[in-house]
């Protein structure tokens, strides 16, 4: 998963790590080291200010252990299963447990992500770390582990469902649910346009998504899609370039 800060004096730490990564900011070293320090200490106070909201830290570390413990008891009725939580600019860091997987001993690797949707600096990055971090422990070793990458499930049907019940979970809560009445936000993390143009499949596979749950919805309310009005945004835009659009502050205003 992607991490996030365990404390407001790590915030820094983690935007720096974030910001540091060659998919998400390409410049060549050194440069993109000082740049990466220049945009974390720039953000550093807003983003401090948004974490304090939330409890002074990131939940993300917490949820994603909940997942994995699921995740492995639910394996456990198939065969002999051990599930590993990795974060890609936070700890648990990749190294650290590639160690503990190595120790493990398995047979096979699975990485799954926890991106849905697949890009090169989300799943592609986590993933190629991992890769990375691993292959270099094994040269020590005479034994060949196969791995294995679950790519994306933008539109995976339980993944779609679980959107929807919560959707219908809160127009249950509204004094006129009749979903006709209701405009729909889907609010993704943007990218900076220029990876979209050279390929990156990241906005294909979130427009899939918001079509799916849309259309998962129509089904449950008996109701044409069309009539359903929603739009899909992007939030979390960096620096001059031109991001991915529309974008959520625009859409909210």
């Amino acid at each position: 998963n992607l991490g996030g800060p365990d404390s407001l004096e790590g915030v820094e730490k983690f935007l720096f790590n974030l910001f540091n990564d060659k998919a998400i900011i390409s410049w060549p070293q050194p440069l993109r080291f000082f740049l990466a320090k220049l945009i974390s200490k720039k953000r550093l106070q807003k983003a401090q200010g948004i974490y304090a909201k939330i409890g002074g830290k990131s939940p993300i570390l917490k949820t994603t252990l909940a997942q994995a413990d699921a995740l492995e008891r639910e394996l456990s009725f198939a065969g002999n299963f051990k599930v590993f939580t990795a974060m890609r600019y936070s700890a648990p860091f990749a190294l650290e447990v590639a160690k503990e997987v190595k120790k493990y001993d398995p047979t096979q690797v699975i990485l799954l992500p926890l991106y849905p949707q697949f890009s090169g600096s989300t799943t592609g990055s986590s993933v190629q770390q991992f890769i990375d971090e691993f292959s270099f422990l094994q040269k020590k070793s005479d034994k060949e582990i196969d791995i294995k990458v679950v790519c994306c499930y933008p539109t995976e049907l339980d993944f779609i469902k679980s959107h929807s019940l919560l959707i219908k979970q809160m127009l249950g809560q509204s004094y006129d649910n009749n979903i006709e009445k209701f405009s729909f936000l889907f609010s993704a993390h943007g990218l900076p346009q220029k990876m979209i143009d050279a390929g990156d499949p990241y906005v294909f596979h979130v427009n899939k998504t918001t079509e799916a749950i849309v259309k998962n919805l129509a089904e449950i309310f008996m109701i044409d899609e069309k009539k359903i009005d929603f739009k899909t945004c992007y939030q979390s835009k960096v620096g001059p370039l031109r991001w991915t659009a529309p974008s959520l502050d625009y859409e909210v205003r």
